[in-house]
């Protein structure tokens, strides 16, 4: 999934009328002031500096062991109240000698000092200023004036600049809205900040003291983090921000924003790489809090994350889903980010999961946050590696525990009937038939042979011209330690589908891919092969020749699972000289294709003999990719042919070396609406694969439901030393799914057969 700029508001480009080496700075409608020129030097955004290649050193409170404490209220508190409260005459300043009450700069112990100068914003309808380049000053201070400062369209910002609110009691904060989703000509409505990125791609850019709301966005994009021709903004700092409610959908340049559920919008803020988003109150955002893609050592500390993802509820499939449901909504959500910190935040009442972290992550530090009563999942990292998640505290998450949530689009049911009223817990025991989780780690491990990883030339890495490298933190470990889950719908999920590999989300795009010569890599970045070759029941074996009177033909990687496209017969295609022969029955090695006549003949590059059985189906799969050749009589974490300059370095996302250990779950039936309801399955533990999927010989390999809940000789995901307490009726204690997905075991079959939970506590 990505999340980028998908639309740009026509219109104004950014305007600066030089005049004999001064600047004509436009304040406001009709206002101009003059100024010199700012200076061209100044590498880091004032107040600030730049985040290095290395892990960004955050790793929780100093001093701080155990759970998070009480949840720190943000919003609407005195925290986000600026110190700066000038509140008269717009200009521009030079100097050191500015009035009193505005920032200071331009020299050591400064505000500001890499600053050169201050502009003030007086509040008012600032539209055509925004629009017009006004604010797009590099190396400077833009001052919003207390107030209310109306902009219905793009603000074009520069780079390495502060854009700060002011406050004084009488006029407030410097709020910056857009009235009605950013609609300055009964357009589609517009998104803020449009920021003017350096050669290198960085913008460096502060944002601190500003309420920004009633913007719109499309999904996967954002109100914030916009880099002018760059896609996302890399290096820029948010705090003491207030980043909503922007609950306002883009729908197309004629049309009025939707609003409200189901509106289709996004992001408050998107996050590139170095970025920082501290002590901020991010609130009733349509899509998320925050989205970002491939971004490295970003900080999110401090901040209270609540109400956000209304625009994609409710994000699923069924009769009551949103027409824009992605899998991506919630409190906000990280894709290919390496070392990211999310740190002493609050967390709670978003639409979905609190926070989601969603294929190739890697080195994440997900600490000391307070997680409760979002709709969904409180953690979810998925098809990701190597990360800690430590000391959270987590309440209440998956059903109602904070007043019923809405219904779903038109009224309608989540999934199976079920309401989406009561959360999300009893919509995946009752309605889906798989234990809600307030953890959920799907596809998700420690992978040691991932610790140096090669970043795409689209990510700018400070002090690297090319072939930059970084450097994953945790390597070969994903630890989940001292946390406190207390009357959630369920807790800790270990899940592996081997149906899912990189650029392959869900298998469920396969069959649109363009075949392509099959003894070729298929992707220099991502490596997948989406397809396989199989002969029928009419196949013959003579010596070393294979006739096949339907001859070989196309099978998406689905092919297998059970009502699939897949499972119809595609094109029938010939083979490539070098693609691996396999018995589909028995999976066993035939050969290599070593001639090729037709589809309908071919030769193996040696005989089997006579243990092979004539009519059973052939699979074809070529070397080189993420086919069963690659998987098949390889090692675990070893594929032949796997190129040694790929970005994420494995074909199967795997469910291995996850440590659950020294953490308190505790469930009150009573107190969690539905827990007493057998059949909505509350109060799991699991460790569980899906082994029907497909590369089906991957099963002949290595069989993820025989391995993945064993604590010895398995996959090394292990739960131990935690303590459990139970009351209120119910299922009564603590219940336990391990192997194949739907099995339940014992406590006696988890610990004894399995052993897991080794020096755990189980409580009445």
């Amino acid at each position: 999934m990505t999340v980028g700029n998908q639309h740009r508001r026509r219109g104004a480009r950014s305007r600066r009328l030089v005049v004999a080496g001064t600047v004509v700075v436009v304040l406001a409608a009709g206002l101009l002031v003059w100024a010199l020129l700012p200076s061209s030097g100044g590498s880091a955004a004032p107040g600030t500096s730049q985040a290095g290649v290395s892990a960004s050193g955050v790793s929780g409170p100093s001093g701080v062991s155990g759970p998070s404490g009480p949840p720190v209220r943000i919003c609407d508190q005195p925290i986000l109240d600026s110190p700066w409260s000038y509140d008269g005459a717009a200009g521009a300043y030079r100097t050191s000698g500015t009035p009193a009450g505005l920032p200071t700069f331009g020299a050591p112990g400064t505000d500001f000092p890499a600053a050169s100068q201050v502009v003030v914003v007086p509040a008012g309808n600032n539209t055509t200023a925004a629009s017009g380049g006004a604010y797009q000053v590099n190396n400077a201070v833009i001052y919003f004036e207390p107030g209310v400062h109306i902009i219905q369209s793009v603000l074009y910002a520069g780079n390495h600049s502060v854009y700060a609110g002011g406050y004084t009691a009488k006029a407030g904060k410097a709020v910056i809205t857009g009235v009605n989703g950013g609609t300055a000509n009964g357009d589609g409505g517009n998104y803020l900040a449009s920021e003017k990125p350096t050669e290198n791609g960085t913008v460096d850019n502060v944002w601190e003291y500003l309420t920004i709301k009633n913007y719109a966005s499309s999904v996967n994009n954002g109100v914030m983090g916009n880099a002018n021709g760059y896609g996302t903004s890399n290096g820029d700092s948010y705090k003491y921000d207030t980043v909503g409610p922007n609950t306002y959908g883009y729908t197309g340049q004629n049309s009025p924003p939707a609003t409200g559920e189901s509106s289709g919008g996004g992001y408050g803020i998107l996050v590139g790489s170095y970025t920082t988003i501290k002590d901020d109150c991010l609130t009733g955002n349509a899509q998320g809090a925050f989205g970002g893609t491939a971004g490295i050592n970003d900080v999110l500390a401090n901040n209270e994350i609540s109400r956000n993802g209304l625009g994609i509820y409710p994000d699923i499939a069924g009769g009551g889903g949103s027409p824009h449901s992605c899998g991506c909504s919630g409190g906000g959500k990280l894709f290919y980010s390496v070392n990211a910190d999310i740190v002493n935040n609050w967390i709670h009442d978003n639409y979905n999961v609190g926070i989601w972290l969603d294929f190739d992550n890697t080195g994440a530090l997900i600490s000391h946050n307070y997680i409760s009563s979002n709709w969904a999942e409180g953690i979810v990292v998925e098809a990701s590696y190597n990360s800690v998640i430590s000391d959270n505290t987590l309440v209440g998450n998956g059903w109602a525990s904070d007043g019923r949530w809405p219904a779903g689009v038109r009224g309608g049911s989540c999934y199976g009937g079920v309401t989406c009223t009561n959360g999300y817990g009893p919509v995946t025991g009752h309605g889906g038939g798989n234990p809600y989780s307030a953890i959920y780690l799907p596809n998700t491990g420690g992978d040691a042979a991932l610790r140096a990883i090669s970043v795409p030339s689209t990510i700018t890495v400070p002090g690297c011209a090319s072939s930059c490298t970084v450097t994953s933190r945790y390597s070969g470990e994903f630890t989940v330690t001292g946390n406190k889950l207390t009357d959630n719908f369920g807790g800790v999920a270990v899940y592996a589908d081997t149906n899912r590999f990189p650029d392959n989300i869900d298998d469920d795009s396969s069959c649109s891919n363009t075949l392509g010569p099959l003894d070729q890599p298929n992707s220099s970045t991502y490596y997948t092969q989406t397809k396989v070759l199989q002969t029928g029941a009419d196949t013959a074996l003579s010596g070393s020749s294979v006739t096949s009177a339907g001859g070989t033909q196309t099978l998406c990687s689905n092919y297998g699972a059970p009502g699939a496209e897949g499972n119809a017969q595609q094109t029938v295609t010939a083979p490539s000289a070098g693609m691996a022969v396999f018995d589909e029955r028995t999976g066993k090695f035939l050969g290599n294709v070593a001639h090729v006549t037709s589809a309908k003949s071919f030769t193996l590059s040696r005989s089997p003999g006579t243990a092979y059985g004539r009519g059973d189906a052939l699979l074809l799969s070529a070397y080189g990719g993420c086919g069963p050749a690659d998987y098949f009589n390889g090692g675990r974490g070893v594929a032949s042919g796997r190129p040694a300059a790929d970005y994420w370095n494995h074909c199967l996302w795997g469910s291995q070396n996850v440590t659950v250990k020294d953490n308190a779950f505790s469930v009150d039936a009573a107190t969690v609406t539905g827990c007493t309801i057998t059949a909505n399955l509350c109060g799991y533990q699991q460790l569980v694969a899906f082994n029907g999927g497909v590369p089906a010989l991957m099963q002949y390999w290595f069989s993820y439901t025989s391995y993945i809940a064993r604590a010895s000789g398995g996959l090394g995901n292990v739960f131990s030393d935690n303590a459990y307490t139970w009351s209120g009726g119910g299922p009564g204690s603590w219940q336990f799914r391990g192997g194949n997905v739907g099995t339940d075991l014992t406590r006696s079959s988890w610990t004894s057969a399995d052993g897991q939970d080794a020096g755990s506590s189980f409580g009445s």
